[in-house]
């Protein structure tokens, strides 16, 4: 093999492992995970809801809540609607990965902002937290 293609596998295999380290699963609950906290135009967007349960046991009909917070004004993913909405999921044991926004550039936009991503996981009949809840802030 080439020494240009070893170093290249080698770099790939450690950006893999780092992006992997960056969310663990110490404590029950949801963790945001996202490219970045700015974004200029052309860079990478995207966003990712772990969840992590630490026990042995899967609780079917668990309610994961998505929030966008953009100057006050709320939707909620997955329809992106003002209206109240959220994932239905079954929080087996361990990290999962739940991708919301798949990879996009980020677009040209006048001025500035900041929004905040809330996630959090309910029981099925929306009355007890599930664990610890996360938020994001980013800009642009």
């Amino acid at each position: 093999m080439k020494r240009w293609m070893v170093f290249l596998s080698v770099i790939l295999t450690l950006c893999v492992c780092s992006v992997a380290l960056a969310v663990d699963c110490a404590t029950t609950g949801v963790e945001i995970w996202m490219p970045a906290e700015h974004y200029d135009p052309g860079d990478k967007f995207s966003l990712t809801v772990y969840t992590c349960n630490t026990g042995n046991l899967t609780y079917g009909g668990v309610s994961l809540f998505v929030v966008f917070d953009l100057f006050d004004n709320f939707f909620w993913f997955p329809s992106l609607s003002s209206e109240i909405d959220y994932y239905t999921i079954d929080l087996v044991p361990g990290l999962t990965g739940h991708t919301i926004i798949p990879g996009a550039a980020w677009p040209e936009m006048s001025g500035t902002g900041e929004a905040w991503i809330i996630a959090v996981m309910t029981d099925p009949e929306l009355w007890d937290t599930i664990g610890d809840l996360d938020t994001w802030r980013f800009t642009w």
